[in-house]
């Protein structure tokens, strides 16, 4: 799948007085400091990456138009979550639009008012459902918008497998898989061995694994 694979992605927002509107894309590779607008994005999930004008008629509606600075997109099987990182908290009148159009479009909304401890879903509110991808049949991974994933999937699953077949894993081995994460690699094996030890270093990641 070569395109609309891309699973992550940050999202660049930004009012530019000049040409009094916002401007919705990503920085420019030969200049940072400026936006390269577009209409969609061929690479990032076609949920969103279709969406990219509607999400610009969406900042551009709200009260606090100058105060988003990003939108990080994590895109799961079944769900896409979208982080609107707010420099300043939010009328309910905005907050509402940003709900509205979480249900028009099916997406997950979340604020990201200040560090990545601030990230809070506001629509839908009664849901505890996590965001996950599926491995196999019997392995569905759980994780948390921000969370650390490889951004193509369809990639992912083919890499996985391929680790499998050159390991050549039998019942009896043990295995250390070191940076395990989210139990990408160490889940699939550990169905095909004896014992696997998941070795990793971001204490949010050893709780997904342990779930």
């Amino acid at each position: 799948q070569s395109l609309h694979y891309r699973a992550k992605a940050r999202i660049t927002v930004r009012y530019v007085e000049k040409k009094q509107q916002v401007l919705v894309g990503f920085r420019e590779k030969s200049n940072p400091r400026y936006i390269a607008e577009i209409q969609s994005c061929q690479i990032l999930d076609a949920r969103v990456g279709l969406k990219i004008e509607l999400l610009k008629d969406l900042i551009q509606s709200l009260e606090s138009f100058r105060e988003i600075a990003q939108i990080e997109v994590t895109a799961g099987d079944e769900h896409v979550a979208l982080i609107f990182r707010n420099l300043s908290e939010l009328s309910s009148a905005d907050q509402n639009q940003l709900c509205a159009f979480g249900e028009t479009h099916g997406f997950w909304i979340y604020l990201q008012p200040g560090g990545e401890d601030t990230v809070t879903r506001i629509y839908p509110l009664k849901s505890d459902e996590m965001l996950s991808y599926c491995l196999s049949s019997d392995i569905h991974i759980r994780f948390f918008p921000g969370d650390f994933i490889q951004v193509n999937p369809a990639l992912n699953r083919l890499m996985v497998l391929q680790a499998m077949e050159w390991m050549d894993l039998q019942v009896s081995d043990k295995v250390l898989d070191l940076f395990c994460g989210l139990g990408n690699f160490s889940l699939p094996m550990a169905k095909m061995c004896q014992h696997v030890t998941g070795i990793e270093g971001d204490e949010k990641m050893i709780v997904r694994a342990r779930e």
